[in-house]
């Protein structure tokens, strides 16, 4: 039993790690395609930044007000559901970012 947990464990893990490890590459690319390589790392941090800061406002307004979330447990209490959600945000920042790279490239191009 213990075995077979460690094991689904470890591949969620894994998943989620590659999920976020793409996350942050759909972010670089359009960054240093407009910046530069240099620019761009700065620009990464501060992205990465005013995402942690919103969601940690976002989390404390819903605190202060008393929101009711019980319609997440539904998604914390299924694993596979919850890495299909997280695959599908991160397919939609891959399109994101190809769309805002290629953007990039057609206004350096002219």
């Amino acid at each position: 039993m213990t075995h077979s947990l460690d094991m689904e464990m470890m591949i969620s893990s894994q998943f989620g790690t590659i999920l976020s490890s793409v996350l942050v590459l759909s972010i670089m690319f359009p960054l240093q395609f407009k910046f530069g390589a240099e620019k761009s790392r700065v620009a990464l941090i501060a992205v990465i930044g005013s995402i942690f800061f919103i969601v940690t406002v976002g989390v404390k307004i819903i605190e202060k007000l008393n929101v009711e979330l019980s319609w997440l447990n539904v998604l914390w209490n299924n694993d596979y559901l919850l890495l299909g959600v997280l695959a599908f945000i991160v397919i939609l920042f891959i399109i994101f970012s190809i769309k805002m790279s290629m953007k990039i490239m057609l206004k350096k191009e002219l």
